[in-house]
């Protein structure tokens, strides 16, 4: 990958599954990340591995991806 330090990554279902997976390897190269899935809790715990893991800067939005309007206004 190019150098990803300091540049932001956002990643949608960060949760489980892909998301979580992409979140994991965009840290390891000290990418900052926005972090958006339904599971707040679950997002909140993983914010705060890779945060100590890894030194980066990491925002978690509750977002549910198929309602448009939800996105438009959490991102907005």
């Amino acid at each position: 990958m190019d150098n990803l330090i300091g540049k932001t990554v956002f990643i949608t279902g960060a949760s489980s599954g892909i998301g979580l997976a992409c979140a994991e390897v965009f840290a390891g190269e000290k990418a900052n990340l926005n972090l958006s899935a339904r599971r707040i809790d679950r997002l909140d715990a993983l914010a705060g591995d890779l945060k100590k893991k890894h030194g980066i800067k990491v925002l978690t939005l509750k977002m549910d991806v198929r309602d448009y309007s939800a996105v438009t206004k959490t991102i907005s």
